[in-house]
């Protein structure tokens, strides 16, 4: 084996802290594509482009109202991101849509705004209230369902009833049934308190999970949102949203499965370099290739951020099935601006750090 001379041995140190350095980059990159938001998911975009299918299946089972259930989840302005690994939970399911469904459901704000719902029109309708959902018209009555966030325990209850009262009464008038409203909420927290595991306590999440169990007769009192979005997968509203998906199912899995490739290729590309970095920083020559980096990895933020901005300024529009992924047409922000970053900044090392160093070693290595 050829012995270095102390000038290339001098070199090879001098690109030591550049193979940390692009270690770091790399995971830096690829943790922010596996991690964050890659596309925004809206549930109400998702109603409106499919709504003229206007085929619906029946409830499978129980009291849940699917007209209603259709109204609420169509009527949540939530959305949801969706991550590389969302992604692949979509492109490996039996059926794209159903968890599409589920991640929309759990994720998006949807059975929370349900939830929200149902909760008062129930208390309401505790104190004498019989006129249906007065919506977001009384914010004194919203502001008082936000005080069950403050609620941990049986006592602090009491807070939610003061309040609640006291919006009543001022836009309703005195009501003498403050005890029914004491008793349903009683009710509700001693439901989610058994349903809730150790550490957690009994919280938000979890009595909008129960009220909404109640109030449609659901099978089994569930206490998250994730259990919350199997249980109405199976019980209506996977009738209600999965006809309207049922059409498209095919092109969401063909569309979500373009995406998951190129981003996981471009993740497999920083994970690998990653790797060789560290490896080549405890090796004699930390001289490495990185062609498939550059040549893989423009392409989220190209996809993501940069096309996006571009094409509207020509008169190009997306529409159809791409409407519905909000992120896409907008350009307005993408998480892939952090890889994007990542990406100027390793062409900036290579040609103003390795390239220098590199091109001194070769010319030691043929003295």
């Amino acid at each position: 084996m050829r012995a270095m001379s102390d000038r290339e041995r001098a070199f090879q140190e001098a690109l030591l802290p550049l193979n940390v350095i692009l270690c770091i980059v790399c995971l830096a990159a690829f943790l922010s594509l596996l991690l964050m938001p890659l596309i925004t998911f809206s549930v109400s975009n998702v109603v409106a482009i499919t709504k003229t299918n206007g085929q619906y299946a029946d409830p499978i089972e129980e009291k849940l109202n699917v007209d209603q259930m259709y109204s609420m989840i169509g009527n949540t302005k939530a959305e949801v991101n969706l991550t590389t690994i969302d992604l692949f939970k979509i492109v490996v399911s039996d059926k794209a849509s159903d968890e599409l469904i589920r991640i929309l459901l759990a994720d998006s704000g949807a059975i929370e705004t349900i939830g929200f719902s149902v909760v008062r029109v129930s208390a309401l309708y505790a104190l004498g209230y019989t006129d249906g959902d007065p919506g977001n018209s009384i914010p004194s009555i919203n502001n008082a369902i936000r005080k069950l966030k403050e609620v941990t325990t049986f006592e602090e209850t009491g807070k939610f009833v003061d309040a609640f009262v006291a919006a009543y009464e001022a836009e309703f008038g005195q009501t003498e049934r403050r005890e029914e409203l004491e008793k349903w909420i009683g009710r509700i927290y001693e439901t989610a308190s058994v349903g809730v595991m150790k550490p957690r306590n009994v919280d938000f999440e979890a009595m909008l999970c129960v009220s909404i169990c109640n109030v449609y007769a659901l099978n089994k009192a569930v206490v998250d949102y994730t259990a919350m979005a199997d249980i109405l997968l199976g019980n209506g509203a996977k009738g209600t949203v999965s006809a309207m998906l049922s059409e498209k199912s095919d092109y969401f899995r063909v569309i979500f499965t373009c995406v998951f490739l190129l981003v996981a290729s471009a993740c497999l590309c920083w994970f690998v370099m990653a790797v060789l970095t560290s490896i080549h920083a405890l090796m004699d020559d930390r001289r490495m290739s990185m062609w498939y980096v550059k040549f893989f990895c423009l392409l989220p933020p190209l996809v993501f951020l940069v096309i996006p901005i571009l094409l509207p300024t020509y008169g190009v529009s997306f529409t159809g099935i791409l409407a519905i992924i909000s992120r896409i047409g907008q350009g307005a922000f993408s998480y892939t601006m952090v890889s994007g970053s990542c990406y100027l900044l390793v062409w900036f090392l290579y040609f103003f750090w390795e390239l220098p160093v590199s091109s001194q070693i070769k010319k030691e290595q043929f003295r």
